[in-house]
């Protein structure tokens, strides 16, 4: 009680890599996405906010603490875990029929 403990994989992953595996989760060819990197001192956002693809910072996430506190283990690879959140949380909810707000991505595109 009172703790914070951090639930994720034991794998490193940088942005560029964590795109690239989204379009694993979702059946895409990962060398087929264009990435965009962007100076975020040259955009605008307002309110909006984009992550995390405006972090402007590395971080990282240590599972160490819940494994060794809680005799915690990851059971999912985040490929996996991104299949499944796809599947099960977007797909099956029809939220790949949904309006998709694309402004703030165009914002960033066609400001790099």
């Amino acid at each position: 009680m009172g703790q914070i403990y951090i639930l994720s994989g034991d794998k490193t992953v940088i942005f560029d890599g964590l795109a690239r595996v989204y379009a694993i989760g979702i059946g895409k060819d990962p060398n087929a996405i264009n990435l965009v990197h962007c100076d975020p001192t040259q955009c605008d956002f307002g309110k909006k906010k984009s992550f995390p693809i405006m972090c402007v910072y590395h971080f990282f996430a240590d599972i160490s603490k819940a494994k060794a506190e809680l005799n915690w283990q990851p059971q999912f690879s985040l490929i996996d875990g991104l299949k499944d959140s796809y599947e099960n949380d977007y797909l099956s909810k029809g939220l790949n029929k949904a309006e998709v707000d694309l402004s703030l991505d165009d914002q960033i595109v066609f400001q790099s």
